[in-house]
Formats: structure tokens, C-alpha cells, sequence
């Protein structure tokens, strides 16, 4: 086993930038993932870029050659035009990128250096739809989302329609420890303090940390290609996945944002006929994503104002709100 040191490079001047750049020449996929301050929401800032050549990591297995490091771009150590080069790999069509709950990575790319990630998948989609091919239906699907709700309000037989359309996401450990393979990487386990990202220098543990969760990434792609959990479709579903902030950053502490739920119709798609647009996350939906007690019929309350119209997901997190009283 390499040493943790070995396993990533930290990249932060001008010579190692050309080497980064030189070995991602000719990368057909890379992953990707990124650290900082409020990674993608407002007032964020992002601090490391960091990207590995997939499937041919130290911590592959197996691992084709040669073996390459993860590399951890310090992106505070560059101009944007330096580092113009290496975003040119992102926005290339030919590049696959593969990343794991890739919304606020995306946000902050975008917003926050110019960048427009192109030809994505996001494993945290493909996780969702490899549920049914290992064997999950419904009955498992309401399981999940009552830990996260309640399990007798999931139950309960006049809600239970609207939280059959809900999905909970799992996070991407959380998503390694589910897939039950080994996973090679001797790195930090522990999550460094956020808040630190824009402080240099970089401790070792925030950089094993960073490194982790790209070996993690890669590893899940791996066996989730050798599954066939990689559908066609991911590429698509994945794009307008990771765009849902491309008009703005959202807030830290917006619950309708912030939160375990997969957004409506990314995965299970209904016709867009006569949309409408939900108050909390302020998406345009079909009325078929919205409670039956908020359809046109019953819009207005009895005083002609309007009723606050949210989807089934943002319903659920009012539900939530409501029961602990906290902002997710």
C-alpha cells in the first residue's frame, strides 16, 4: 500500500500545474469533485479543484496503467487565466466527468470561476436507479424516506401517493458503505472543519479528505460500470441534475436547497403540460408534482388570496420544518 502522501498530489505552482495538465492530455474520463468555503451558495469560494483519471489511480483495484495520483489543484495558488488550461478539460464534450452530487460543484464552477462543466454523470442518480435492479420496491423506497421524515406520516393513507414520487438520496459514504465493495483507500476518515477551506496551509488531514473522496468516486464508478448501473440516460438526467443553480447561487440555509430529497422529475419524468411554478424551490413543475389540495380548483384560500402552491419534495420539507422546528 502507498503511502497517504503518495496517493495525491498537491498541486500548487506553476511546474506541477503543467504536469497536471500534461497527464490529463488524452484522459478519456476524470473525476472530479471540489473543496471550499460555501462550496456553490452565496458568498462561497472555492479553495481545491480536485481530479483523478478514472480507473487508473494508486487506490484503484483493479487499476489500469500507469498509475496515476489524485491530483488536488490549489486553486488560491492561481490566476483564473493560469488555470484556464486545466478548466478547458472540463468544458471539453469529449471529456466525461463523473462526479457524485455534482449541484453545488457545478454552482460554484460556474458562478464563481466561468467554468461550464460539460458531458457529466453524476453517481449519486445512478445510485437512485440502481435501487430497483438490486432488488427494492416501493415498500423500501417509503422505508428510507421515513427515517428521514416520519414513518407513520410516509404511512399514512391520504400521503402516501405524494411519497412515493419522493427518492432520498444517499451521501456519497454513506453510498460506499451501501454497495458493500472494498474500497483500497487508507486516508482520513474524518470530515475536516468547512469553514477552514480558504486557510493555508492546508493541513494533511484536509488534504486526505479531499484525496478520499475522489478515490471513493472512482471506485464507485468502477463497480457501478461493472454492475450496469451506468444507463444511457445518466448523462442527461445528469446534466439537468447539476444545473438546477445555473441561474443563481442559492442560499447556505435555504431549506427548500439544502436538503436529502431528490428533486422532482430528474429521474421520473411526467409530461410538462400546464406547468406551475412551486413557492419553495421555485422550480416550474406539472401540476401532477403538486398535493390534489393544491390544484387550480383549490388554489385560493377562503379570503381570494392565493394559496402558497409547493411540489410533493418541498411539502415534505415543510412537514419537516414544521416537526423540528430547524432549517435544513
Amino acid at each position: 500500500m502507498p503511502s497517504i502522501k503518495s496517493e495525491y498530489l498537491l498541486c500548487d505552482d506553476n511546474s506541477l500545474l503543467e504536469e497536471v495538465i500534461e497527464s490529463l492530455t488524452d484522459s478519456p474520463t476524470l473525476i472530479l469533485d471540489c473543496e471550499a468555503k460555501d462550496l456553490g451558495s452565496i458568498g462561497g469560494q472555492l479553495s481545491l479543484l480536485n481530479l483523478g483519471i478514472a480507473s487508473s489511480l494508486s487506490t484503484s483495484k483493479p487499476c489500469t496503467e500507469p498509475n496515476h495520483p489524485i491530483f488536488l489543484i490549489d486553486v488560491l495558488a492561481f490566476t483564473k487565466a493560469e488555470l484556464r488550461p486545466l478548466y478547458d478539460f472540463l468544458e471539453d464534450p469529449s471529456v466525461l466527468k463523473v462526479v457524485f452530487d455534482g449541484r453545488q460543484d457545478f454552482s460554484e464552477l460556474w458562478h464563481g470561476e466561468g467554468v461550464e462543466l460539460k458531458n457529466v454523470i453524476d453517481l449519486q442518480l445512478a445510485d437512485i436507479t440502481s435501487r430497483s435492479l438490486r432488488g427494492e420496491g416501493q415498500r423500501e423506497q417509503l422505508q428510507r424516506l421515513g427515517r428521514y421524515l416520519k414513518r407513520d406520516e410516509v404511512n399514512r393513507p391520504d400521503r402516501r401517493s405524494r411519497y412515493t414520487r419522493i427518492h432520498k438520496v444517499c451521501g456519497l459514504e454513506a453510498c460506499v458503505r451501501e454497495h458493500d465493495f472494498t474500497t483500497v483507500y487508507s486516508g482520513s476518515q474524518a470530515s475536516p472543519d468547512h469553514s477552514k477551506w480558504l486557510s493555508r496551509p492546508l493541513t494533511a488531514s484536509q488534504l486526505s479528505y479531499a484525496a478520499r473522496d475522489i478515490s471513493y468516486i472512482d471506485s464507485l464508478y468502477s463497480h457501478f460500470k461493472k454492475m450496469g448501473y451506468i444507463r444511457p440516460s445518466l448523462t442527461q438526467e445528469s446534466e439537468e441534475y447539476i444545473t438546477l443553480h445555473l441561474d443563481s447561487r442559492p442560499s447556505s440555509d435555504d431549506r427548500f436547497v439544502r436538503h436529502p430529497l431528490l428533486p422532482l422529475q430528474i429521474l421520473d419524468k411526467t409530461a410538462h403540460i400546464n406547468p406551475v411554478q412551486c413557492q419553495g424551490c421555485k422550480r416550474t413543475l406539472p401540476p401532477d408534482c403538486f398535493p390534489s389540495h393544491q390544484t387550480p380548483r383549490h388554489r385560493y384560500r377562503a379570503d381570494g388570496t392565493d394559496r402558497e402552491n409547493k411540489c410533493f419534495v418541498c411539502s415534505a420539507l415543510d412537514y419537516v420544518f414544521r416537526r423540528t422546528r430547524v432549517i435544513w
